[in-house]
């Protein structure tokens, strides 16, 4: 996830693209949904000190409050899909970022109700996902991420929930002046030393989170499976494939 968050800073040079800078500078309350390790935390919260900033996150990868040396980051075990323990209008900011493969098609909804309901009226809500449908992809690499956006789908998650994301929010009738920002990188050297860190991310889940029970999906034995990786590492090349990330924010109404 780490690597995940480096990748995206890149392509926006920014932690963030909601209008929050003005807040953040000032002094707010901010909250990061699976935030892992903290690794955007801690960064963000270096640059606007008279802020505090908490991370939340069902599995408790984060630092222990001991080896927290930053004043304005607090870590809690929540999860969003469960009453979070703040109180109704407590954040100006709330970020969630990378649930598109972790999240059902039912739990979206709900989800962001809980993030609307600790939003303060007029703060903002920021979501950043991948698509999982690549661009500009050769006839391997089609197999292989149309079968994996099907076996997604069979676990009741939506790989390409970044064109429902806007209507989602909308949905919501707590939200306004929804907005969204598109970024695109190449899947190789293409990209440069970002785009090998994104061809290494996307080949290390095709192989140690879904690799086996994908390959037994495509009716592929491992050997067949692993052949097939290769194929598609060199389409990456050959078709120029690419990658779009999206940022959506919105505002609570008041």
């Amino acid at each position: 996830m780490q690597v995940g968050h480096y990748l995206y800073q890149f392509l926006w040079q920014s932690h963030f693209s909601a209008p929050v800078e003005e807040k953040l500078i000032s002094g707010g309350r901010v909250l990061d949904v699976g935030c892992n390790p903290g690794t955007w935390l801690f960064e963000i919260a270096s640059a606007y000190p008279l802020t505090d900033f908490i991370g939340i996150d069902i599995n408790p990868l984060f630092p222990s409050p001991s080896d927290i040396s930053q004043h304005n980051i607090k870590f809690v075990q929540a999860d969003v899909l469960d009453k979070l323990p703040f109180e109704d209008d407590s954040f100006d900011y709330i970020r969630m970022a990378l649930f598109s493969n972790t999240f059902t098609h039912d739990e979206w909804q709900p989800a962001l109700q809980e993030l609307i309901r600790v939003l303060k009226p007029g703060g903002f809500i920021e979501l950043m996902e991948p698509d999982y449908r690549l661009q500009n992809m050769g006839p391997d690499s089609v197999q292989l991420v149309t079968s994996l956006l099907q076996y997604l789908s069979l676990q009741h998650v939506n790989g390409e929930i970044v064109h429902k994301l806007q209507l989602l929010l909308a949905a919501t009738n707590g939200l306004g002046d929804i907005d969204h920002s598109v970024r695109s990188l190449p899947i190789s050297h293409l990209g440069g030393k970002t785009g090998v860190l994104l061809e290494d991310s996307f080949f290390i889940y095709c192989n140690e989170v879904v690799g086996e029970p994908l390959a037994d999906f495509m009716e592929l034995s491992l050997g067949e499976y692993e052949e097939l990786l290769q194929r598609v590492k060199k389409e990456f090349v050959t078709f120029e494939t690419f990658c779009r990330v999206y940022r959506f924010w919105a505002v609570k109404n008041r």
